[in-house]
């Protein structure tokens, strides 16, 4: 069930290249009418294309730094019989302050709320049961807490998050966790832990987008 491709995508859609290399990601120049060039970095296994510094509008009033800047991107690839299949491309940010960062994940397919969550809660809840020493009832929390703003969401759109959707996961303090679809603030959650948890699920050892971390242009810090 984590994040199962849809029945309507046509198996060519489907079928994916061999996936990319370690080779750092293209970059691609836009122009931006008056205002000058903006320059934007492919990310080669998806062709989603992020802005190499960028305004998140969901956190402005909350952070201090305006701009964050693009460290790195990369995919998440699942298996389905065998075949690697995308489902997201993701970006990570930092701000001006240490503590300012953000995941922006662009989905490539459509996947329903359940799906994404169930993919979620399996990589969350046994980095935070380790944390805790095997104590399950602190992450179910966590993890039930975060959980349930997708849920509604998953209720006012039919359980459906679309194709081409952003998902951004911000921190403004290392401890403070602002969720957003599509640049609407789903709501905001404070657990150290949490947070922890889910930057150590893509930008740790055991990451779930290890090219996200082969792309990456600079350390982070778990702290």
């Amino acid at each position: 069930r984590l994040l199962w491709p849809s029945r309507r995508r046509t198996a060519s859609a489907v079928a994916t290249t061999a996936v990319a290399t370690a080779a750092a990601a293209a970059v691609a120049v836009a122009a931006k009418g008056d205002e000058g060039r903006m320059e934007w970095r492919t990310e080669p296994q998806t062709g989603v294309a992020f802005e190499e510094k960028r305004r998140f509008e969901a956190i402005r009033h909350r952070c201090r730094s305006e701009w964050h800047e693009l460290q790195g991107c990369g995919a998440r690839v699942k298996r389905f019989l065998f075949v690697p299949v995308r489902v997201y491309a993701i970006g990570h940010y930092r701000g001006e302050l240490r503590d300012a960062q953000s995941l922006r994940l662009v989905l490539v397919r459509n996947v329903t709320s359940r799906q994404f969550l169930d993919a979620m809660q399996q990589a969350l809840q046994p980095r935070i049961e380790a944390e805790l020493d095997g104590i399950a009832y602190d992450s179910i929390t966590s993890v039930a807490n975060f959980m349930q703003l997708f849920e509604q969401y998953g209720v006012d759109h039919n359980d459906s998050i679309a194709e081409g959707a952003t998902i951004d996961l911000h921190w403004t303090q290392p401890d403070t966790l602002t969720v957003a679809i599509d640049d609407q603030v789903l709501g905001q959650l404070q657990s150290s832990i949490l947070c922890r948890a889910l930057l150590d699920t893509y930008l740790g050892p055991q990451s779930v987008t290890p090219s996200l971390v082969e792309n990456s242009h600079s350390e982070v810090a778990n702290e």
